[in-house]
């Protein structure tokens, strides 16, 4: 699998991403992008990795001012598309290199869907333009655009989310959330990004918190501290569950995440706990064929949780 740079509209990776005066600048960077775009594709096919994946995007979840171009105006851009989706035409189309621009083979946009500071990521309180998990219905107009109005963008668009994670404190002292509220964070947008067709893949970022100081440009959104000692997200990334409780009833998501396409289905326990009574399992489920199950139940009150036993 291939996506070429990352988060292309960060002035800090690809440089410039405006042109102009004061008041007058406007976003370049796509642009600049979609020859490195280019140009990465024909060495791929030229040496043998013609039907490899390959993702355009890469993109950083925020943006605005001279040197961060919003991820939504990005897409839109590199795409050939003004800001309501329409096709470039005349001395926008010019500026954005599009009059004579060909069609990206790839097969999808590839996302670093963070929240502020890779902090909350279910805020959505965010600029115009901003692609977080909280925000990320905005991708709907945008691939729904690309596939009706654009010459340039693939013809079958799907959402990679190649990076993600939620930081935690300790040990960051600046963002992040606690411990407990990490787990189930990274489990919550997994059931989200399930629920969602066009997104087609989610990536933790990472396994390991980075040394040094997050203020000097670091990490802390590992599954296990730096000490390596296991922060309870480890087992939850594992084994996924996230239950959403409504007055028709429970919805239970999990993933058994050893299964995949092509392998034996498995089977898992759905267990329900009421507070002073014990485990006690309710139904036994087959997964999908990638390893994920959702069922819903009737309401009850207490814990819930998946079994599954390892052949």
């Amino acid at each position: 699998r291939w996506s070429p740079g990352n988060e292309p509209n960060l002035g800090v990776w690809l440089w410039p991403q405006t042109k102009g005066k004061r008041g007058h600048r406007v976003y370049i960077g796509a642009a600049y992008y979609r020859k490195l775009v280019y140009a990465a594709r024909a060495a791929l096919d030229a040496t043998g990795h013609k039907r490899d994946r390959f993702l355009v995007g890469e993109t950083a979840p925020l943006g605005g001012g001279a040197t961060r171009t919003p991820p939504a105006d990005f897409l839109k851009q590199l795409f050939c598309l003004d800001e309501h989706g329409k096709r470039l035409r005349g001395k926008a189309a010019k500026t954005q290199g599009c009059l004579h621009a060909k069609r990206i083979r790839a097969e999808g946009i590839s996302h670093h869907p963070y929240g502020r500071g890779a902090g909350v990521p279910t805020g959505r309180r965010q600029r115009p333009g901003a692609l977080t998990i909280g925000t990320i219905g905005r991708f709907v107009p945008i691939l729904r655009a690309a596939r009706r109005n654009s010459r340039v963008a693939p013809r079958h668009l799907g959402v990679w989310i190649t990076e993600f994670g939620i930081t935690t404190r300790p040990p960051d002292t600046k963002f992040g959330v606690p411990l407990n509220r990490q787990a189930e964070y990274l489990n919550l947008v997994d059931y989200l990004a399930f629920k969602r067709p066009w997104i087609k893949s989610v990536s933790q970022y990472q396994l390991v918190d980075d040394t040094g100081l997050a203020a000097r440009g670091t990490f802390q959104t590992g599954l296990i501290f730096r000490t390596n000692v296991l922060k309870p997200s480890f087992q939850a990334y594992r084994l996924p569950i996230f239950v959403v409780r409504r007055k028709s009833g429970v919805t239970l998501f999990g993933q058994v995440r050893p299964v995949r396409r092509g392998t034996a289905r498995v089977k898992v326990e759905v267990q329900n706990k009421p507070r002073g009574k014990p485990w006690k399992t309710l139904r036994t489920v087959t997964t999908n064929p990638r390893g994920y199950v959702l069922r819903h139940f009737k309401q009850r009150k207490g814990s819930w949780r998946i079994k599954w036993v390892e052949p």
